[in-house]
């Protein structure tokens, strides 16, 4: 969702910025339209991740629930730093991109500044950046939905039992 959001990052809307002390994306409501996304990535959340510590240890044997209790931590935690990393990443690599194709028409309006050369380039690299990171972090979020949705085998009368005969 927040990918969808739409901000004037061309080289002429980043030089202005710069120039003006302002910012690309002046359009865009937080109240209006980032606020609405955050609450749905929360409540996502606290749907999905309620549930996951009694699904990673689901027949395990009551010995053995420390140690998976321990790898599905240590899970969550590679798992968000390489996240980020490969998140980072991507988002430096079209920036990068960005950036060799708006260099040149923003040291063309702005010949004299090179402090203000280096707020429009990052202004009008960083949409787009960040636009492809979420979009992979999407696309890794749907295959990690198909790879649980289509390995996990919890019957709806199993949840809940006090059954020591499930490790």
């Amino acid at each position: 969702m927040f990918s969808r959001l739409s901000v004037d990052d061309s080289p002429a809307a980043a030089a202005l910025a710069a120039t003006g002390g302002t910012t690309v994306g002046g359009n865009v409501s937080y109240w209006g339209q980032v606020f609405p996304y955050l609450i749905t990535m929360a409540v996502g959340m606290g749907m999905v991740l309620a549930g996951l510590t009694p699904a990673s240890l689901y027949r395990l044997a009551p010995q053995d629930t420390g140690v998976g209790s321990g790898l599905f931590n240590a899970a969550q935690q590679l798992g968000g730093s390489v996240g980020l990393a490969v998140l980072s990443s991507v988002s430096l690599h079209f920036a990068g991109q960005r950036t060799e194709q708006v260099i040149g028409p923003i040291t063309t309006a702005l010949p004299d500044d090179p402090e203000a050369v280096g707020r429009a380039l990052l202004q009008a690299t960083f949409t787009e950046g960040v636009t492809h990171a979420f979009l992979v972090g999407s696309i890794l979020l749907l295959i990690a939905s198909l790879i649980v949705w289509t390995n996990t085998r919890v019957q709806p009368n199993d949840a809940g039992t006090d059954d020591q005969s499930m490790g």
